[in-house]
Parts: structure tokens; sequence; C-alpha cells
């Protein structure tokens, strides 16, 4: 659950909440369907949100072997998974400790290229497929799990 709602809700069970506190309930539970349909659709369209990425990298990397490529792909995937999840609860906590066990799983890979491909196709093709209000409960999470996935193996080159 978020730390505020949970800091508001424990505050109601002692008094009832002020007119402010109230405001800032309200913008949550408002935000919570805006989350959830985002949410929706990100598992409902979940393929054909990947199938077109997994098809360029085979046309961009046609000398990657089909392991090196799918594994990619899963860690990305797991990651948009783990983006929507964060966004759903409004906990950017849940996201840091799920990349921080991601990043142990990817280790020191060769494959930044594949993995800033995969970041620019699964952005535009998020963008593609979630309305503009969804698309900005959602971003600040992809944008996060983007950002530091394609850095997972720059610094031991370095």
């Amino acid at each position: 659950m978020h730390p505020e709602m949970k800091a508001l809700i424990e505050k109601a069970q002692e008094q009832y909440l002020k007119s402010d506190d109230l405001l800032r309930f309200r913008r949550h539970v408002a935000s919570l369907a805006q989350r959830l349909q985002a949410y929706k659709v990100l598992r409902d369209r979940e393929e054909e949100i990947f199938q077109p990425i997994a098809d360029t990298l085979v046309e961009t990397f046609p000398n990657e072997s089909q392991e090196t490529l799918e594994r990619s792909l899963k860690y990305w995937l797991s990651a948009m998974r783990h983006c929507a999840a964060a966004m759903l609860a409004s906990d950017s906590d849940y996201l840091n400790a799920r990349l921080q066990w991601l990043t142990g799983l990817m280790g020191a890979r060769d494959t930044q290229e594949i993995d800033r491909k995969i970041d620019a196709l699964l952005r535009d093709r998020v963008a593609a497929t979630l309305s503009q209000k969804q698309l900005a409960v959602f971003e600040p999470y992809l944008k996060k799990a983007c950002q530091h996935l394609s850095k997972v193996g720059a610094d031991d080159r370095t």
C-alpha cells in the first residue's frame, strides 16, 4: 500500500481526517481508477506490445543468438510487469526493490545495445498503447526502469 495512504488510514483510526487530508485521500482514490485502467490495458495487450519488439530485435540483431534475445526480452517483460504493479500500488519503493533484484539476475552481460533498442521500442509501444492519461500515470515507473536497466553491465566496461 502507498505509504501516504497507509498513514492517512492510520490517522483516520485515531481521529476524523481534516479537509486537507480528505483532499489527499480523494486524489489518491481518483488516480486509482486511472492506474487500474492502465494496468488492465498493459496486462491485456502485453503480447501486442512485445511481439513487434521481438520481431524488430530479430531483424536488427541477426547475429545474436535467439537465447540472448529471448533472455533480454524476458528481463524487460518482467520489468514492465513490475512497473505496472508499482504503478497500481503507487509504490516506487516496490519498483526500486524489484529493479535491484532484476539487476542481480541480469548480471554482467554484454547486451547494452540490445537493451537500448528494447528500451526505445518499449517506450514507443507503450505510448502507442496507453491513452494520454494512462501514460501519465505509468510513464514515471517505466522511465525509471528503462534508465536503470539500460545501465546494467555498462559500468563493468568502463
